[in-house]
């Protein structure tokens, strides 16, 4: 399974429009944030890079004004961390690798006065935005960007889910990336402060994981940012199924 995911996480950033090759790693440089998250570089199948070939990496973000950052699996790139902490990179991030198969989903309930919408209009997307940049310490990016944003995601056939009060306010969000080769990520998913711990992170995670399902996905994974995270998700249905490892340049970041 981690072949086939770490082969998709790769292949989704090829299919984004959003791709640079860089020797034996596919970069994704979005145009709009320099945000660390959206700006990374995945290595080809057991990638065990020479000091130049890092040095032209580094190169290529610091042309695009990022900060040099990888997203791995340490199983299919065993050689590529000592590497990176060679050249004075450090761990960002050493997650536990989740996943649901089709029947695994659980089916949670949700708090009274709420519901889990599919969005796929302007206004939506822009209340998605205002509930999950602020819960990964990011800026609402300005309007037409989140719009922009969303539309392409949504174009290439990921999914946006909200959670709506009946009031119609927006209290929680979440996404999904495209399918391939049946399988698609799910990432994104936040909670407005005053609603966490009600399970609607675990809900919106079995929302989206079961119209992934319903689609023809077998394999939906995800990466949580910390254990409470993964907590929600194995309410979900998710189990754990290996280790995603993130690693950044420290001097480029400061």
């Amino acid at each position: 399974m981690d072949i086939d995911i770490q082969n998709h996480a790769r292949a989704n950033i090829l299919g984004s429009g959003l791709s640079t090759r860089v020797g034996r790693f596919v970069c994704r440089f979005d145009p709009d944030s320099d945000n660390l998250f959206l700006n990374y570089a995945i290595p080809d199948e057991d990638t065990d890079p020479t000091d130049a070939e890092l040095d032209e990496l580094a190169e290529a973000f610091a042309a695009k004004g990022r900060v040099p950052r990888f997203e791995f699996l340490p199983t299919r790139s065993p050689k590529l961390a000592d590497a990176l902490r060679a050249k004075g990179y450090r761990e960002q991030h050493r997650g536990r690798l989740m996943a649901c198969a089709p029947g695994e989903v659980a089916d949670l309930p949700l708090p009274a006065g709420l519901s889990i919408l599919d969005a796929t209009d302007e206004e939506s997307f822009v209340g998605a935005a205002a509930v999950q940049h602020p819960a990964f310490d990011d800026e609402i990016p300005p309007r037409d960007v989140v719009i922009r944003s969303h539309t392409r995601s949504l174009e290439r056939g990921g999914l946006l889910a909200v959670a709506v009060l009946d009031s119609g306010e927006i209290v929680g969000a979440g996404q999904t990336g495209p399918a391939i080769d049946a399988i698609s990520e799910i990432g994104g998913i936040a909670v407005a402060p005053a609603y966490r711990r009600q399970g609607i992170a675990a809900a919106l995670t079995a929302h989206l994981t079961r119209a992934l399902h319903a689609n023809g996905v077998r394999t939906a994974w995800l990466d949580p940012a910390d254990d409470g995270a993964g907590r929600a998700y194995e309410k979900a249905g998710y189990r754990v199924v290996g280790e995603i490892l993130h690693m950044v340049d420290d001097g480029a970041a400061s």
